[in-house]
């Protein structure tokens, strides 16, 4: 361990480097262009300890996106361009330090070595900044423990991601990176840019679920609100997309239940009394196939805190990958504080769960109760003032869904299987009503058939 002056001033021990990585990844894309593509996704000016090594990737950056030669001459006439020099010195030779990059005897094969290392290296020095900040905040004292601990552990995230966080973006690059995502689902004949949920006509009206958008599914008992959000985990972990569900009213056993159930489609009440027909055998054995790897994460723990929810989120993010996460319900999940006003808790809650959904960038689905007075209009089809507590929730969510049965309250309608999906909000875009198929027996939701679908705003 090499001792002297901190850049942090910590124990005068100089942070994890390679100094040596870093000129060697240069010197490799110096040499050969395109040896820049396979580690622009992977490294940032950041990662660099060396302040100059920095300045010269960020201009290779530049030029990348850019298609512009990358070379001396072209990284000399940026650096002119530029003002500033984050090693406040104006007289640094830049053309010698570059020569001296462009003869080093690098090896153009190790370049993914080389940035792995400066990786690594990026990585310890953030963890040590994280830890430091860690250390303040329990030094301090001034707050609950389960505040540090979800500081602990979004630091923590933070400090090991992949790229480094950015807290800007130019404008520009958003633009065109979204055009290319148009063009390119056009070109494979799907225009949805969010996640599938499998039942079409919602995706049609809402483009799919969005990153770091909160969804909410909100209904009357008995209207189907977990039926619905299983169906459309089961839909998007088909497809190898991994979904974290938090069930804080059904176990574990009785979401397994269902899902094969809806999966083989038999009765499920055949399934819960171990009452399973021969002809059955052969459908259950099909859904076990098709649900042997699907990637859906259940967590069943009552009474959580939302402070612990983002905890094992960020977990499930850094552990499975997760692209999108359930929750049901949040009535029944806890205020991170002692907070003695029902309304001020679900606000924190319903505020942390669209913070999460920001942070890891994925859609974050909460089930929501309504309150009684729906029961008391004659329609009884529920509207946003329904919302228990609603105001905070109204405010933070991207999307509102509300689960609608008629045959609830209305035995012998002419609508028996038949769901609606009242779209009471969308940020971006329509309002309006999607008709689904429900299948009772089966506690499953499906796609109505064209001729009998009505979807309008």
């Amino acid at each position: 361990m090499n001792s002297g002056i901190s850049k942090d001033g910590i124990l005068n021990i100089v942070p994890p480097n390679s100094i040596d990585a870093e000129k060697a990844l240069l010197s490799a894309i110096l040499i050969d262009n395109s040896q820049a593509n396979s580690v622009l996704g992977i490294i940032n000016p950041e990662d660099f300890y060396d302040s100059v090594n920095a300045k010269i990737f960020r201009i290779i950056s530049k030029l990348s996106e850019k298609n512009e030669p990358i070379d001396i001459i072209t990284i000399l006439h940026s650096l002119e361009k530029e003002q500033d020099s984050p090693d406040n010195s104006s007289d640094f030779n830049y053309g010698n330090y570059l020569t001296s990059l462009f003869e080093l005897p690098a090896g153009l094969f190790n370049i993914e070595q080389y940035s792995k290392i400066v990786k690594e290296k990026s990585t310890l020095r953030n963890l040590i900044n994280a830890s430091n900040k860690i250390r303040q905040k329990c030094y301090e004292q001034n707050e609950d423990i389960e505040n540090i601990i979800d500081f602990t552990e979004k630091t923590i995230f933070d400090a090991t991601q992949k790229d480094a966080p950015k807290n800007y973006a130019e404008v520009y690059p958003l633009i065109i990176d979204y055009f290319k995502k148009l063009t390119s689902k056009k070109s494979d004949n799907d225009v949805i840019t969010g996640i599938h949920s499998g039942l079409n006509y919602l995706d049609e009206y809402t483009n799919g679920f969005q990153p770091s958008d909160l969804i909410i599914i909100a209904g009357r008992p008995s209207m189907g609100k977990t039926a619905l959000s299983l169906c459309i985990a089961k839909n998007i972990a088909v497809k190898k997309i991994p979904v974290a569900f938090f069930s804080l009213e059904m176990s574990k056993e009785q979401l397994a239940t269902r899902l094969l159930a809806m999966t083989a489609k038999i009765d499920s009440s055949f399934l819960r009394r171990g009452k399973i027909h021969n002809p059955d055998i052969e459908n259950i054995h099909k859904a076990l196939e098709i649900l042997e790897d699907i990637p859906i994460y259940i967590d069943d723990s009552a009474g959580i805190t939302v402070t612990e929810l983002r905890a094992k989120t960020r977990r499930l993010k850094r552990e499975k990958n997760i692209e999108l996460v359930i929750i049901d319900y949040l009535q029944l999940m806890r205020a991170s504080h002692n907070i003695e006003s029902r309304e001020q808790a679900i606000a924190e809650i319903s505020r942390s769960l669209k913070g999460l959904a920001k942070e890891l960038n994925i859609p974050v689905i909460a089930l929501s109760q309504l309150n009684r007075m729906v029961e008391s209009r004659q329609d009884r089809k529920p509207q946003l003032a329904d919302l228990r507590e609603s105001g905070a929730i109204e405010q933070d969510a991207d999307l509102i869904m509300f689960v609608y049965r008629e045959e609830v309250y209305k035995k012998d309608t002419e609508n028996k299987g038949v769901a609606e999906l009242i779209i009471g909000k969308q940020r971006n875009g329509p309002t309006g009503i999607v008709k689904l198929s429900y299948i009772d027996k089966y506690t499953s939701f499906e796609n109505l058939a064209y001729e009998d679908r009505e979807a309008y705003i």
